[in-house]
């Protein structure tokens, strides 16, 4: 992975009309792992909401479980 590199991903209970698409900005090596620093490209604010409101029913389920 290197920056510049483009994911394309799909988040299945979001309610999205499309695959997000995120841009890799800074590759940070660490031991093993990569810590990848992203951005969104070309979301407009209906997308934004819609994910927020994925990521905030996420975080939910996981404190409650």
């Amino acid at each position: 992975i290197k920056r510049e590199d483009v994911f394309l991903f799909h988040l299945t209970y979001a309610s999205l009309r499309k695959k997000l698409a995120v841009s890799v900005l800074e590759v940070f090596p660490n031991d093993e792992l990569c810590n990848i620093h992203c951005e969104f490209r070309d979301i407009d604010m209906l997308t934004r909401m819609k994910l927020n409101q994925y990521l905030h029913r996420r975080k939910l389920s996981m404190e409650a479980a």
